[in-house]
């Protein structure tokens, strides 16, 4: 009977161990990674950046440490052993309690205040637990899924959801980061799944995905800016799609460098409007072009002109700034001088001329099929009078499309 119930304990004691371990590698290796990495590269300036796996085994066994010890000084009665986990867990849940707020990484002091008197009421609960250990009862059942193994399981539990409600659980936050490191490891496919396309309402992530669009391309022939970006919810406008100084669109886990190769040029201005830098660069380009290829000035003059900075990506960027702007009259002016007006035009360019057609009454392109697909969007915009049903409407029949944007999107 004392070697079945010696046993009964070793294995409670595993499965504890082993319960806790998964939820602490889990935690910090896949639910907080990213708050990890943005942590550290805002604290440490952008000096350092964070590397999962090393994080991952430092972290994990840093707290697993922490238990065993409180386990070897406190040695509770079996009823009471999963508390050995508990101040470790405490102080995983005040590492990942940090918001952002204000284009810098804060910690949370509700939950540092808090955290820091849940772990001195756990050691006092500990030592309380440990002290009178001679005077508890003997266990009547030992078998798996007994009394003292529900307490145990209980204990546990009630502490995992504890360290979960003290974490970062911001939806937003987290697909942005999750974007961002994506777009850092060149997955720009997988970057572009992340999140829910409909209710991801940040500016940061516009800017992300653009750039995953921009360098996501077949070709820089065939910049996918045009025929996707509008298949997610946009903020910002056109200043979303560069950083901006009061940090409503920003990179937390690195510099902007990918964005400025995928344009190709690093304005001096960054507080400048995207449509004015653009502009300006693409103006500058045509102007080397001009000088670089004309033969007939003297070798020395052409050879003083850098070649073309500005990737093709850049001029989708301007046409997609023009619409995000809603100022469909410089669009279609710049429009012909980028694409060949046919078939091959990306789906949210023609949506974009039809619609200026429809406004104007000059045509740009024509495109039947895409006229039609308007009409039934106008149908569906007219059936409804009510502002928000007309805006749920829209959103479930035509979402994805400029016009819901130009249309329905504030």
């Amino acid at each position: 009977m004392q070697n079945d119930t010696k046993g009964s304990a070793i294995t409670m004691k595993v499965v504890c161990a082993a319960l806790f371990l998964i939820f602490v590698f889990s935690y910090v290796h896949y639910f907080q990674c990213d708050v990890m990495a943005m942590m550290q590269y805002d604290w440490s300036g952008g000096l350092k950046k964070y590397d999962r796996a090393i994080g991952t085994v430092v972290i994990t066994s840093v707290i697993a440490l922490v238990a065993l010890l409180t386990n070897v000084v406190t040695r509770l009665p079996i009823r009471f052993h999963a508390l050995n986990y508990v101040p470790a867990l405490i102080i995983l849940g005040i590492l990942t309690a940090v918001r952002y707020h204000d284009g810098a990484v804060h910690p949370s002091i509700v939950w540092l205040v808090l955290g820091l008197c849940l772990l001195v009421l756990s050691i006092l609960a500990i030592s309380v637990a440990a002290r009178y250990r001679a005077y508890m009862q003997p266990l009547r059942s030992h078998g798996f899924l007994s009394h003292p193994w529900w307490m145990n399981f209980t204990q546990l539990f009630v502490a995992f959801a504890l360290v979960y409600a003290m974490g970062n659980t911001d939806r937003t936050l987290h697909t942005r980061l999750a974007v961002e490191r994506l777009c850092i490891q060149q997955d720009f496919a997988g970057a572009l799944q992340r999140g829910i396309p409909k209710y991801d309402n940040d500016s940061s992530l516009v800017m992300l995905r653009a750039m995953a669009l921009a360098k996501g391309s077949a070709s820089d022939s065939t910049c996918l800016l045009g025929e996707h970006l509008f298949n997610y919810e946009i903020t910002g406008g056109s200043r979303s799609l560069f950083p901006q100084r009061d940090k409503s669109s920003a990179f937390l886990l690195g510099n902007s460098y990918n964005l400025w190769q995928t344009i190709g040029f690093v304005p001096c201005n960054q507080s400048e409007s995207p449509i004015v830098i653009l502009k300006r660069e693409l103006a500058r380009e045509k102007t080397r072009l001009l000088v670089y290829n004309d033969t007939t000035l003297p070798q020395e003059q052409r050879d003083s002109v850098s070649k073309p900075l500005c990737r093709p990506a850049a001029r989708d960027y301007l046409l997609c700034a023009y619409l995000l702007d809603r100022d469909l009259r410089s669009f279609v002016r710049l429009l012909p001088e980028v694409y060949k007006l046919d078939t091959s035009l990306p789906q949210h360019y023609r949506e974009a001329c039809v619609l200026y057609k429809k406004l104007t009454g000059t045509a740009v392109y024509n495109d039947p099929a895409v006229e039609a697909d308007y009409e039934d969007f106008l149908t569906v915009m007219r059936s409804q009078h009510d502002p928000a049903l007309r805006r749920a409407a829209l959103r479930d029949s035509h979402f994805g499309t400029y016009w819901y944007y130009y249309h329905v999107r504030n």
